[in-house]
């Protein structure tokens, strides 16, 4: 542009030059050169008209992304992530070390409708379960408790019965089965005892424990290591301070 602007003022300048040069060599009366200067002066004002031609730039126009619209779907997706990250927040600010999982499957589906839901903890100093509570969309709160223990059912009363034979004694307490609580537990921790293991495979080291601090009662401890068996975690036994594991290379398997 700097260039066009140049060469355009070249041309005025030879053509008043020129204009000049003609009346002086008028009033001298030599009259071949000024035809010579005549004919200079068409050439420089064609050159000057066509440098005075203005160009006509298109602009072309800046395409613009699509606008995203955002469907329901996709806010309660969002929603759910966000559920996700404020829960880990809380239960972080509680309790640094402890882990968490949904303990429904359809805890998504609870969110989304504004029903409160529940999580399994491990390492939540004793809390076994908490409550999150739900409020359009938005995680307001958790509410921690323990897994309640299961108890036997009373003994049935029953009155004697006249001119009959008696009746043998009913015992004073029924057996529990322990074998859906054993369930839950390993089925909420699996994932964290495989990798327990391969760390301890890593380290070298022969054994692991599971302390009590982190298992249900005492009396669920057999049901829970014929659970881990049954989840490739062979070598284990209970002992007086929780779940002991024997390492090898076969009885962790990798997730």
């Amino acid at each position: 542009m700097k260039n066009k602007e140049f060469q355009r003022r070249l041309a005025y300048d030879a053509l008043i030059l020129l204009g000049v040069f003609v009346v002086i060599l008028f009033m001298c009366r030599i009259w071949p050169l000024i035809l010579l200067c005549i004919l200079g002066i068409f050439v420089a004002m064609i050159r000057l008209l066509f440098l005075s031609r203005k160009e006509v730039v298109v602009i072309q126009p800046t395409p613009q992304e699509p606008v995203k619209v955002e469907t329901e779907r996709d806010l309660q997706m969002l929603a759910f992530e966000l559920a996700i990250r404020r829960i880990t927040e809380l239960v972080s600010n509680d309790f640094p070390e402890a882990r968490w999982v949904w303990k429904s499957n359809y805890a998504k589906d609870d969110i989304q409708s504004g029903r409160d839901t529940s999580i399994l903890l491990n390492r939540a100093g004793g809390y076994r379960e908490a409550v999150v509570h739900v409020q359009n969309l938005v995680v307001t709160g958790i509410t921690y408790s323990t897994c309640p223990d299961i108890t036997p059912e009373p003994p049935i009363d029953r009155q004697p019965v006249e001119d009959t034979e008696p009746i043998q004694d009913i015992p004073a307490t029924v057996p529990v089965n322990y074998e859906r609580l054993a369930f839950e537990w390993v089925e909420a921790f699996i994932l964290e005892l495989n990798n327990r293991c391969n760390e301890c495979i890593a380290e070298g080291a022969s054994e692991l424990i599971v302390p009590a601090a982190e298992l249900p009662i005492p009396e669920s401890w057999e049901c829970i290591c014929q659970e881990l068996k049954v989840n490739g975690i062979e070598e284990c036994e209970p002992a007086d301070e929780g779940i002991k594991i024997n390492i090898t290379q076969r009885n962790c398997r990798k997730e």
